[in-house]
Order: C-alpha cells, then sequence, then structure tokens
C-alpha cells in the first residue's frame, strides 16, 4: 500500500526537488521522489516500530537509486543504526570496493571520526578526518597530512554551506569530496536536499520533518514535524523520533541513548539511584560537627558531650537534628542523640 503526497499542497516549497511529489509505502515510510522524472528510490530493511529514543529498532534504509534505477548505492549499518559502509550498483553489479567507509567517536552515534573515500571504486581510498562543534555539525574534512580540504556551516535549522579551505565560498556550493555528512551528523541526500535523520526524512530550510513522527505524540505533545521543539541551539534528533535531551554512551558494549538522571548499570541504560540516607550521627559526631568540644565523658552507662554552642545552635535546630540541647548560664551545652539519653553536665 503506497500514497503520493504533492508537497505544494501542503506548503512546501522545495528548491532541492522543485514540484516533487512524494511516494511513501507502508509505515509511512518514503520510498520515491519525483518531478518531472524519477529523482530517488528507497528501499528499506525490516522494520520493527521505534519506541522512545531507542535507535536500535529496524527500519535501516538499505538502498538508495537514482532516477534510471542504473545506480543504487547500499548501505551498511551495525546494529545501533551507524553507518559503517556503502557500496555502489552499476548496472545490477555491486561494486567489489566500498565507495565510502566510516569511523565513529565513542560519545555521540553521529560524531564522525573518519571517512575512507573511494570516488572511483577502483580500491584506492582517500582519507579524511572531521571536525564537528557541540551540535556534531560537520565543521570541516582534514587531509592525512593536517590540511583542511573543505568547511562547512549551517543555519541554525541546517541549510548547508560549503567553503574552501580559504573560508571563500565554494562555486557551485557542493562538496568537492562527495561528503555527504552534515548538519548534525546527518545523510544529505544532494538529490532531494533532505537530511535522512533514521526514521523521517528533514527539511532544513522549513525546519521540520516532512512526515509524522511514527512515535506520535510521544515525541512531541505539541507537534508531529516539528524538530527538537524548536530549540536546534542546544538539541539534537538522532533517531528523527524525539529531542535527545541526554546523551549517547557505550553501554554493555555499544552505543546507547542515556536520558537526563540515567546511566550505565551492568550493561543497561536505568535511573540513576538515589543516594542512600546517611548514617545518623554519633553522639559524638554530633559533638565534634557542631560543637567546640570542652569533653566527652561517659556519665554512668550514657554517653555524655559538652562543648560551646554556636550562634545558629537554639531550640529550633536542637529539634531538627533530633537532640536535647541542656544551656547552662555559661552557653555550655550537653547534647545527645535520641538513642542516647541526655544528662546536664557536671
Amino acid at each position: 500500500m503506497s500514497a503520493s503526497v504533492q508537497l505544494a499542497i501542503d506548503g512546501l516549497d522545495e528548491e532541492a526537488a522543485p514540484a516533487s511529489t512524494r511516494t511513501y509505502g507502508d509505515w509511512n515510510r518514503l520510498v520515491k521522489v519525483t518531478g518531472s522524472t524519477t529523482v530517488a528510490e528507497y528501499e528499506y530493511d525490516a522494520r520493527d516500530i521505534p519506541t522512545g529514543t531507542s535507535p536500535a529498532g529496524l527500519n535501516h534504509r538499505i538502498v538508495k537509486s537514482n532516477g534510471t534505477g542504473t545506480v543504487k548505492d547500499h548501505f551498511y549499518c551495525n546494529e545501533d543504526w551507524q553507518e559503517l559502509e556503502v557500496r555502489k550498483e552499476t548496472s545490477g553489479t555491486i561494486s567489489a570496493n566500498p565507495f565510502e567507509q566510516f569511523v565513529w567517536h565513542p560519545y555521540y552515534i553521529d560524531a564522525l571520526a573518519t571517512r575512507f573515500y573511494d570516488a572511483t571504486v577502483g580500491g584506492t581510498q582517500v582519507q579524511h578526518y572531521f571536525t564537528h562543534d557541540a551540535n556534531f555539525n560537520v565543521t570541516s574534512a582534514i587531509s592525512t597530512t593536517a590540511s583542511v580540504v573543505e568547511r562547512y556551516d549551517y543555519s541554525p535549522y541546517g541549510e548547508p554551506l560549503v567553503y574552501l579551505p580559504s573560508f571563500d565560498f565554494d562555486a557551485d556550493g557542493q562538496s568537492d569530496i562527495a561528503n555527504s555528512r552534515r548538519y548534525t551528523g546527518q545523510r544529505l541526500d544532494p538529490e532531494t536536499g533532505l537530511y535522512q535523520y533514521r526514521n523521517r526524512y528533514y527539511h532544513a530550510k522549513l525546519g521540520r520533518f516532512i512526515s509524522r513522527d511514527p512515535i506520535g505524540y510521544e515525541g512531541s505533545q505539541w507537534n508531529l514535524y516539528e524538530y527538537v521543539g524548536g530549540r536546534p541551539e542546544d538539541l539534537t534528533d538522532a533517531t528523527g523520533l524525539t529531542p535527545n535531551e541526554g546523551r549517547w554512551i557505550m553501554c554493555g558494549g555499544r552505543m546507547q541513548f542515556c536520558p537526563p538522571n540515567h546511566g550505565c548499570y551492568d550493561g543497561v541504560i536505568k535511573p540513576v539511584p538515589p543516594d542512600p540516607e546517611p548514617a545518623p550521627m554519633t553522639c559524638e559526631e554530633a559533638c565534634a560537627a557542631t560543637f567546640k568540644v570542652l569533653t566527652v565523658a561517659c556519665f554512668g552507662n550514657f554517653l555524655i558531650c559538652v562543648g560551646r554552642a554556636p550562634n545558629q545552635v537554639n531550640a529550633a535546630w536542637c529539634a531538627a537534628q533530633q537532640v536535647v540541647c541542656l544551656a547552662s548560664a555559661a552557653g555550655v551545652y550537653s547534647i545527645c542523640m535520641e538513642r542516647c539519653k541526655c544528662e546536664k553536665g557536671q
């Protein structure tokens, strides 16, 4: 079952693919983009309905084909939905050598570290390192000789710009190394101008997704299409489901999303346990912590601590600390915790 959507009807006037029509297949997945001719087609693997912020469910885009279907990109991901390799298929034959290979930093799922690129898939790769800002937007590609190859910049919602190493604008605005990893580390499809955020596609010029959130209003209580609640300056969305108000950490041998006030315990993301209740102070500790101790002595079977109290000690303080305070005319107190019997010092 599929449905076609003319974006102009929804007010989406797209520069990258003007007057384009999107066709959606099962589970509201984009399968085809057409203008006057077919722009691109997409294939996906089996789908497990995503929940919350988990990226582990299967819904991977595994094939992207050009308008004629003669050239296809095959995407290979790990279980955390990070792209590891892209291979080209031409006229039904998949290349023996990869077109792209990726290495990712361990501290965030979309923090790109290194890309190996073979433009002709002839077996000769060019390696580039990548820098990123605090939101994991790719900001530059660097050669193995530590020279900047390209620079990148973005509008707040991700419209991309390409610069030369000299900070001059690139003449055609396109990456000369076919780098598609850009805003928040996501893949930019140049034929449509859309970013692929795993479960959905994102339109940077509009600052919104082009399809409804698969998890409904669990991702946003206001809008099924909005991006990070209108806060692109400090939030990201690695899955296309809900803003990452948390962080990605290595847990249980793989990258997992860790919400606020959660941590990794025995390989599982769980809420941070509450701090244990402090053990009650002994009579000696109460004296040492609060009073200038004059003496700590035994009186029969009971411990008596006598000291000179600071000014903040009063009846309210004694009640809060569960102590009995007995004052003498000279301001000398004897105190004990509840479990001790309090006696006036002699």
